[in-house]
């Protein structure tokens, strides 16, 4: 791991710098069976960093002052609630892009039916069908205050 990373995260926040590698192995394994890539891949570091961005969580990542203008974690920053399967459920409300949406990035507010996408993680949000029929990529995952 990167230790400007390791040494900032271990500085700002109460996790050990044991539980920060750990948390940073596993963002490489994912990376590595998810999506295939090696660290000979150039998408490779931009990815595992996103991935042990979303195993923080949003409390931690408030507390690093990380945000959209990091430029480590900018290419990587939609990695919160839409891009991690687990995250998605039946019957939950949720924003998402369609295929012919994509370009406008017009969002389409509906209930989840059904998850499609095979893998636990999915860069650009995990793909739906909603009870309505229609298939998109999550983009937000709606709490009752929205």
């Amino acid at each position: 791991m990167p230790n400007a990373i390791l040494d900032t995260v271990v500085k700002k926040t109460d996790l050990s710098k044991d539980e920060v590698e750990k948390r940073w192995e596993k963002a490489k394994s994912i990376v590595e069976k998810q999506y295939k890539k090696t660290e000979a891949d150039t998408s490779y570091f931009q990815l595992v960093t996103g991935v042990f961005k979303k195993s923080l969580g949003k409390d931690l990542l408030k507390q690093l002052g990380w945000n959209k203008k990091q430029s480590i974690l900018e290419a990587m920053d939609g990695l919160l609630d839409n891009t991690y399967r687990d995250d998605i459920e039946v019957d939950q409300d949720v924003l998402i892009v369609l295929k012919k949406d994509q370009r406008s990035g017009k969002l389409t507010k509906g209930v989840v039916k059904k998850i499609l996408s095979p893998g636990s993680v999915h860069t650009r949000g995990i793909k739906v069908r909603l009870t309505s029929g229609q298939v998109g990529r999550v983009q937000r995952i709606l709490t009752n205050n929205d």
